[in-house]
């Protein structure tokens, strides 16, 4: 199946996509999923494992011995896990690399006010996914606009959490009035190249990305075809997100003297 996309459209990326050689929990290659979506017709992909670049870095690794695939855009991002305000998408401008983003536990705030420092954007992933990773259950997003609008977007189409839930994120991005965008939030290759946003620039490098965003050069965001994702239900949901809850908030404790030592080796570097 080909994409269709409004008249006008020049890009088509994934906005939201996990790989085996960057996130634990991703069962997909990088050079799989591209060779999907570019059959289907995308023109890009956003990058986005959990607090690494390493699917990226396998990317940019690999990509030339795939002559097939060499007019792919794939472009680099993180999915954040920040203390208090759940998963936050994190891209910066080419060439800016801040290694204390991969090191989880900032608080949300903290994180929005260091990304826009250096001209970077921050999306508002699943806001309202069934557990404490999306940024609506956390008392410090839901009950603080402030925090609210300084996200540069919003995705109000995830592939892979309930319709409800994304009825909610369009719906607070109505009062928002942010950039909506699509992910897959794919994590096996069954599931690659079932959402998509359009753009009606050309996207190439992140700088694009992250001007098309600020200029809302967006021209769809949504499904696309007709898989639906298996959802956890009841005691495995309760278990999985207690377990997340559990493990982040701990991990955010315990790698305090990490993150304080990247930003000490980051603000060196910089002199």
């Amino acid at each position: 199946m080909r994409l269709m996309m409004p008249v006008g459209t020049v890009s088509v990326l994934d906005m939201h996509c996990h790989t085996k050689e960057g996130s634990m929990d991703g069962l997909a290659s990088i050079f799989d999923i591209v060779r999907k979506m570019k059959d289907m017709g995308y023109t890009g992909l956003l990058v986005s494992d959990h607090n690494s670049y390493k699917g990226f870095e396998a990317w940019e690794a690999g990509k030339d011995q795939y002559e097939d695939l060499k007019d792919f855009v794939v472009l680099k991002a993180l999915e954040y896990d920040s203390r208090d305000g759940g998963h936050v998408m994190i891209i910066l401008p080419d060439g800016v690399d801040i290694p204390p983003f991969k090191v989880r536990g900032m608080k949300i705030a903290d994180v929005l006010k260091k990304v826009h420092e250096v001209g970077g954007i921050c999306g508002m992933v699943h806001p309202f996914g069934p557990g404490a990773y999306a940024a609506m259950r956390n008392p410090h997003v839901l009950m603080d606009e402030a925090v609210q609008n300084a996200y540069d977007y919003i995705e109000c189409y995830n592939a892979h959490i309930p319709a409800v839930a994304n009825e909610m994120a369009e719906i607070l991005n109505k009062k928002l009035n942010k950039p909506m965008v699509a992910g897959t939030d794919a994590h096996k290759i069954r599931y690659a190249a079932t959402a998509a946003t359009a753009f009606s620039k050309p996207i190439k490098t992140n700088n694009d990305l992250i001007a098309a965003i600020r200029e809302n050069e967006i021209l769809y965001a949504g499904r696309v075809g007709n898989t639906d994702h298996p959802q956890l239900r009841g005691v495995m949901r309760l278990f999985t997100n207690l377990g997340y809850t559990t493990w982040n908030k701990s991990a955010a404790f315990l790698y305090t003297k990490r993150r304080s030592k990247a930003w000490h080796r980051n603000h060196k570097n910089q002199k």
